[in-house]
């Protein structure tokens, strides 16, 4: 992430956090239903553990069930920096 669009701190900013967490559970989602089939985000919590430093992150995802993909954050020293907890519904 460029240095502009850091918060103080030098740290990345939650919302885009969110935006990866989103991203990655929407992907695991699609992956796993009917063809044709879309899902919304009904719900997402988030826990930071560890202030993300200004390097690459890498989001994980893990289908718990369909409908609630649950997912961690990493960063490139493989350090968990969330944990996020996502659900999902049909698209309307």
């Amino acid at each position: 992430m460029a240095g502009r669009h850091l918060r103080p701190g030098g740290t990345v900013p939650g919302p885009a956090q969110f935006a990866l967490a989103d991203t990655v559970g929407w992907l695991i989602t699609l992956a796993h239903l009917e063809p044709g089939r879309e899902a919304v985000t009904a719900a997402i919590t988030m826990q930071f553990l560890h202030r993300p430093q200004p390097a690459d992150l890498l989001g994980e995802g893990r289908l718990l069930k369909l409908g609630r993909p649950a997912m961690q954050h990493r960063d490139t020293r493989r350090r968990d920096l969330s944990t996020r907890s996502l659900g999902w519904g049909d698209a309307p």
